[in-house]
């Protein structure tokens, strides 16, 4: 049995796969604050309750599936990320990835490599407002005690594991 825990945009998602496919699942709501100037944010300290919650709803609908999982796989939105201290703690909510403050940001970091498209042909990725370089950039600018003060950017997946 594997376990797959998803924390999503607005939903956490378990489910228990079997051999035959999916056997038991959860789910459970998080709360996304959309702010002015294009801002989507998280509070991070929601990230595990989803988890447990979720995790609960899958082993209610079946308890002999989830007691037998041997693996667990975690997958979370891209370019979403929360700065934190050295010991993980989280500064602040954090930014989803259609988070799209850091416009100017990219659009800046986009001339000096040669322009959006020739950074699409480099890396294979789109350099606008959602990636977390541009939102690095933007809290550089906007928030620096807050960047200072922090030690890593975590993805939900990663504070969830830490």
């Amino acid at each position: 049995m594997i376990l797959t825990l998803d924390l999503g945009t607005s939903t956490t998602k378990a489910v228990v796969w079997d051999a035959d496919g999916p056997s038991a699942f959860g789910r459970a709501a998080i709360a996304t604050a959309f702010g002015a100037g294009d801002r989507a944010e998280q509070d991070p300290s929601s990230w595990w309750p989803s988890v447990v919650a979720a995790c609960a709803e899958a082993r209610e609908h079946s308890p002999e599936s989830y007691a037998a999982v041997e693996a667990v796989g975690f997958a979370a939105a891209r370019q979403t990320f929360v700065p934190v201290t050295a010991a993980g703690e989280p500064l602040g909510a954090a930014l989803l990835w259609s988070d799209r403050r850091a416009s100017a940001e990219a659009e800046v970091m986009a001339r000096g490599l040669g322009g959006i498209e020739a950074v699409r042909r480099r890396t294979g990725g789109v350099l606008d407002g959602t990636a977390v370089a541009a939102k690095a950039a933007w809290l550089a600018t906007h928030d620096p005690d807050r960047l200072a003060a922090s030690r890593w950017l975590l993805t939900p997946r990663d504070l969830t594991v830490l």
